[in-house]
């Protein structure tokens, strides 16, 4: 009877285990990559083509949480001293669509992703690294790491 027991409650426990493991978020490399390289070619056209704000906003409310945009436009508000005076997506200040050809996304932890690219305009490699949310269904930018917010 004992030994039942013993069976029972390990069969059972398994099971559990399997479930939990089975409930937990599994975050997709393969997406995630797809989806950070669709923002930065939508991103980084958008920026070098126009100024049109409405739709720069339009494409960080798809890709960014509204934390990131919140923190991202209270930095670069320009009437504050300590505003911002870069571009903290493609860390710099100016876009280079040609550079695209060099981007390059790299995992670094289950969240943490490192976007590289080069710049034509003087070739010193541009990084930045990026932590990763799932909401619903849908891999967001949650924040940008290395940044000395103001």
């Amino acid at each position: 009877m004992r030994k039942s027991k013993v069976g029972l409650f390990v069969i059972v426990y398994m099971l559990l285990s399997f479930m939990s493991v089975q409930a937990q978020e599994v975050y997709s490399e393969v997406e995630i990559k797809k989806r950070l390289k669709e923002f930065y070619l939508t991103y980084m056209t958008q920026i070098e083509s126009s100024t049109d704000v409405l739709m720069e906003q339009k494409i960080l409310k798809k890709y960014c949480t509204r934390k990131l945009i919140a923190k991202v436009t209270s930095a670069s508000d320009m009437e504050k001293d300590n505003s911002l005076d870069y571009d903290v997506f493609i860390n710099a200040q100016d876009v280079d669509v040609k550079s695209l050809k060099t981007l390059v996304i790299k995992r670094e932890t289950e969240n943490i992703y490192r976007v590289s690219y080069v710049p034509s305009y003087n070739k010193k490699m541009k990084t930045i690294r990026l932590k990763i949310v799932k909401r619903e269904k849908e891999y967001f930018i949650d924040d940008i790491l290395d940044v000395k917010w103001p």
